[in-house]
């Protein structure tokens, strides 16, 4: 678990940065109905659900991918999910199923030194 929280506090810094520099230069940039969309982008962002924000977005008559300066921060929302919520499941993971798992690793490992 610290781990994770290592992972995601070291990744917060730099989004803040970048997410603070792309809202100066749009709000200097962008219309305003340009900056408020990509307001909603740095508040998802901000919160790690960016790619479930830019996942509703999309449809037939959404803007561009060159008018969404934001846009690659979706791989980091995804990621940060993942290092908040699978040390969850893990845990939640009843006892019985964590120790089946653990006899399957030795059976595979048993399984290739015997192969050697």
């Amino acid at each position: 678990m610290q781990i994770s929280i290592r992972v995601v506090s070291g990744e917060y810094f730099p989004l803040i940065v970048v997410l603070a520099a792309t809202l100066a230069v749009g709000a200097w940039i962008f219309l305003p109905a340009e900056l408020a969309s990509l307001t909603k982008t740095a508040l998802a962002s901000a919160f790690s659900c960016a790619n479930l924000f830019l996942l509703s977005e999309t449809g037939y008559f959404d803007v561009g991918a060159h008018m969404k300066p934001l846009l690659h921060l979706w791989s980091l929302g995804i990621e940060e999910q993942f290092y908040l919520v699978w040390p969850l499941a893990l845990w939640l993971t009843p006892r019985s199923s964590r120790l089946l798992m653990r006899q399957q690793e030795r059976n595979c490992s048993s399984i290739r030194k015997m192969k050697e």
